[in-house]
């Protein structure tokens, strides 16, 4: 499937939602598909609603070293707030073995377990992201099978989470990690997805880092009517950067 190379224009966004995740982020979420055809996709991804991306922690090197933990009040203060969705940015290629089968360290799973139990606990929709391959944009093809990999182990772990929680393939493939290999590799990790988890809504974006501009590029199954897309947009870069580079 290919999207409309004026994604703004097109009916498929008329349910694109506006999330604003952390301090310098905007994402906008839009389903890829016929709401006829699949009619909980498009609203879970209206249930997404307002998002906070909890940014510089469990996709630091190690949590804390970017000057922020992630606390469980941050949890609550979020949904007292009024938000809907929290985006949990995670650096899994961080703590896992570097050859098969790229085992996660337990302990970390666990960390992650303890930040999903507790969104759920406070209401909040949870979006589960693998962020920070760094390796992956450098050498996409020498790292596919390490991200396959990563992908088997967390899907097998969350099998049996609500369908609230939403897995996000990859953050910003760019680099070496080009349109074409991207729209290659996705597929290999939504197929390793779907073997555990036939029905979890997957969100994917394009290449060029999610840039909206990306999308005219991007290729999705036609056969997987359970795909959110979603794209960065980041302009007027003084406005939503506020002088940070």
């Amino acid at each position: 499937m290919k999207l409309n190379p004026d994604p703004l224009s097109t009916p498929m966004f008329r349910n694109c939602r506006l999330a604003i995740y952390g301090p310098f982020t905007v994402l906008l979420i839009a389903t890829n598909v016929n709401p006829a055809i699949a009619d909980d996709a498009f609203e879970m991804n209206q249930r997404l609603g307002r998002g906070v991306n909890m940014g510089n922690m469990l996709d630091a090197p190690n949590e804390g070293e970017w000057g922020a933990v992630l606390k469980d009040e941050y949890l609550a203060a979020c949904a007292e707030a009024g938000f809907d969705t929290v985006r949990i940015p995670v650096k899994w290629s961080g703590h896992a073995d570097e050859a098969a089968p790229y085992t996660i360290d337990a302990d970390f799973f666990a960390r992650v377990d303890h930040v999903i139990s507790k969104s759920l606990e406070h209401g909040l929709n949870v979006i589960l992201n693998l962020h920070h391959y760094d390796e992956i944009h450098r050498e996409p093809l020498e790292e596919q099978a390490r991200l396959v990999g990563l992908w088997t182990q967390i899907a097998e772990r969350y099998r049996d989470l609500p369908e609230n929680v939403c897995f996000e393939l990859l953050n910003e493939p760019s680099q070496e990690l080009t349109p074409e290999i991207w729209n290659d590799m996705l597929l290999d990790v939504l197929a390793t997805v779907r073997e555990s988890n036939p029905e979890r809504l997957v969100i994917i974006g394009p290449g060029h880092w999610n840039g909206v501009h990306g999308l005219e590029e991007l290729q999705l199954p036609e056969d997987d009517r359970r795909i959110i897309v979603t794209f960065h947009y980041y302009l007027p870069f003084p406005f939503t950067h506020q002088g940070v580079s």
